[in-house]
């Protein structure tokens, strides 16, 4: 009769529940960072919303001719300004106000067609991010 050996039950029972430990810890470390990035990805595109809320402006006048337009920031926040020419048959004209303070007006020059769109860039943990939802049409004259 042939001898067979193999583990006791006692050391397999061991190591399955070591195994399952190591697993685990594996599983709850990757959870973990994974769980922390979502938040923090949720949290930045709730600060973006609520500053894209709070940004408010007039576009005063666009000024085909010469081709320039007036915005008003009347919000409670600072911000930056894209306009953008999408009448233009050619592509798009982008043109950039890089800073407009509570209740200051400015004016871009160089991008106006027949109508533009303006919409508020904001400035959130140093990364900006274009508010497209709080954009402005103006027809321009």
């Amino acid at each position: 009769m042939i001898n067979k050996k193999g583990i006791s039950p006692l050391i397999a029972t061991v190591l399955i529940i070591g195994f399952t430990v190591a697993l685990a810890a594996v599983i709850m470390v990757w959870g973990s960072d994974f769980i922390k990035s979502t938040t923090d990805d949720v949290d930045r595109t709730t600060k973006v919303q609520i500053a894209c809320t709070n940004a408010d402006f007039k576009v005063l006048s666009c000024k085909k001719a010469a081709g320039e337009v007036s915005i008003e920031n009347i919000g409670a926040i600072s911000l930056k300004f894209k306009v953008r020419d999408f009448a233009n048959k050619i592509g798009s004209v982008s043109n950039e106000i890089k800073s407009l303070e509570i209740g200051e007006a400015k004016c871009a020059d160089g991008a106006c067609g027949d109508s533009i769109t303006v919409f508020p860039v904001v400035t959130i943990d140093g990364v900006e991010s274009d508010c497209t939802q709080a954009g402005k049409q103006a027809v321009c004259s």
